[in-house]
């Protein structure tokens, strides 16, 4: 169901005055959604504990599978997408899911003009419109290859004779 509600926002110089110096239209636009048969939300999960910062050089493929459990399958729920929102460029393939489990695999080559910190969030969405836990990773892209997160250190190299 879509509700539309129309407000006016309007200013006075005073609390007793009745001449307004502006007046303006504002609208919302509701839409409320059915209640979920099933109101279990999704597990989303990748290959990294969720808020982890990884490492990646510029020019380098990068590879995250990102996995949710449908915990309402029982029910006849699919998942709809895992959504990503990220920098540019990133490749998402489509959706593949069983009764229980669906995945998504992202592929990234970094580029010279994303050398600093990167912020990758994910959030899946079933068929009733409940959606997951938020899943993010923060990326340091380097341009060569000691790309390092904040606080990590480079294991120092050495030689044996």
């Amino acid at each position: 169901m879509f509700v539309l509600q129309k407000y006016c926002i309007e200013d006075y110089y005073n609390s007793i005055t009745t001449d307004r110096f502006s007046s303006v239209p504002v609208q919302f636009l509701i839409y409320i959604y059915a209640q979920p048969a099933c109101t279990s939300q999704p597990l989303l999960y990748g290959d990294y504990t969720p808020g982890s910062c990884l490492g990646v050089q510029v020019g380098q493929q990068f590879q995250l599978q990102l996995i949710v459990e449908n915990n309402c399958a029982a029910s006849g729920v699919t998942m709809r997408d895992i959504g990503t929102l990220s920098f540019p460029v990133v490749i998402k393939n489509a959706l593949v899911q069983n009764a229980t489990l669906g995945s998504v695999t992202l592929t990234w080559i970094p580029t010279s003009q994303e050398v600093g910190s990167q912020v990758l969030c994910s959030v899946a969405v079933d068929s009733q419109s409940v959606q997951s836990n938020q899943y993010c990773l923060t990326f340091t892209v380097g341009d060569d290859s000691a790309a390092l997160c904040p606080g990590q250190t480079q294991e120092p190299t050495t030689t044996s004779e």
